[in-house]
């Protein structure tokens, strides 16, 4: 995975290096910028989620993980 694919160096070089790396893995890379000029790349654009939903999905992660400190503070927010 890579995140924030906008802030790489030269991500104009990495993108060929892994396509040839992709077959057969794959790979997920995140960006503000459409990378619709490349291709083999798979675009898919994506909303900004709802405060409630970030809240969610923070919440879920902190349980999955184990973070006990941070569950706390959500079940506190709720009650």
């Amino acid at each position: 995975m890579v995140d924030n694919l906008e802030t790489v160096i030269d991500y104009q070089t990495l993108l060929p290096f892994l396509r040839q790396l992709a077959q057969p893995s794959k790979f997920l890379l995140t960006s503000r910028h459409g990378l619709f000029a490349y291709t083999g790349v798979f675009c898919l654009s994506l909303k900004e989620l709802s405060q409630v939903d970030s809240l969610a999905l923070l919440q879920y992660e902190a349980e999955m993980r184990g973070v006990a400190a941070l569950t706390q503070c959500f079940r506190d927010a709720t009650d």
